[in-house]
């Protein structure tokens, strides 16, 4: 319901822009949805956004009975067109000399101890889980927030001591057909080590149910405050702001992953992708 109100709402500042007027109104002529086309495209939306806002559209067309002006060849050829010319993906990997970067940035930032361990461990986490924002914080329209209770320490028979193991019981593109689990593994005798630091983190958290990741008064990070600090972190580590995001970390985990050999298959099944999509992660 969100992406269809900010479709209309997208297209009422178009019409007015455009036009003068509010010609957000069922049926849209196909030249005056090329129109809306041009609009986004120059706006800087990218064409996957101007694809999901034309589907919006047609689904309006279609619950009312009405010819969906999308089908025409005219925006068929408008949005094949976008998808051909899509700039490439800017954000850079962050790789595990960048990752240390940011957690020794985390002092930097006037946070309350609490606060430090609660990032350290977030960074950690999502690193090495290639986790997406919407599995670690709290955003508008995700349901895969991860709660305390998909997190379990498993301690190993072997010399590698204790793994934490995550279960993903939704994530973007998840089917029935069952939960996802990865493991992972201690790094011994590191201040990097991702076990150590999300068990502390845990300790101060506390045993109660709820979000996986919370700030002091029990509230769960948002992911609006995660990319604010990372962003802080970024700046500290005199980096460019602009080409890192929370995905930078799941670009770069895939990427250190396929360097070292991992096969596709493990690929797909850590990072919890349904097809080889994460092939456009590996920036080698």
């Amino acid at each position: 319901m969100q992406a269809y109100q900010s479709t209309w709402r997208h297209f009422r500042a178009f019409s007015q822009t455009a036009h003068g007027r509010d010609l957000a109104v069922p049926p849209i002529s196909v030249t005056l949805l090329a129109q809306f086309v041009a609009f986004l495209h120059q706006a800087g939306f990218a064409p996957s956004t101007i694809c999901s806002k034309i589907s919006a559209i047609t689904f309006v067309h279609k619950i009312l009975g009405l010819p969906d002006p999308s089908s025409s060849f005219l925006i068929q050829k408008l949005l094949h067109a976008l998808r051909k010319r899509q700039s490439p993906d800017g954000r850079l990997p962050i790789t595990p000399t960048i990752l240390k970067a940011l957690i020794d940035s985390l002092p930097q930032l006037s946070l309350s101890w609490y606060n430090q361990c609660l990032f350290k461990a977030m960074f950690l986490f999502t690193y090495f889980s290639l986790a997406r924002i919407s599995e670690i914080t709290v955003t508008r329209s995700s349901d895969h927030t991860l709660q305390l209770a998909d997190i379990n320490l498993c301690s190993q028979t072997c010399d590698s001591g204790t793994s934490i193991i995550v279960t993903f019981p939704s994530f973007k593109h998840s089917t029935n057909t069952g939960l996802a689990s990865i493991s992972i593994l201690p790094q011994a005798g590191s201040q990097y080590c991702p076990v150590d630091n999300i068990q502390r983190y845990l300790s101060l958290r506390g045993s109660s149910a709820g979000c996986l990741f919370l700030l002091h008064d029990n509230r769960p990070v948002t992911a609006n405050f995660f990319s604010r600090i990372l962003k802080s972190c970024v700046q500290h580590a005199q980096l460019d702001p602009s080409k890192f995001t929370s995905h930078s970390f799941r670009i770069g985990a895939t990427t250190h992953a396929a360097l070292r050999g991992m096969s596709d298959a493990s690929l797909r099944a850590l990072g919890r992708w349904s097809s080889d999509a994460f092939k456009k992660y590996v920036r080698i």
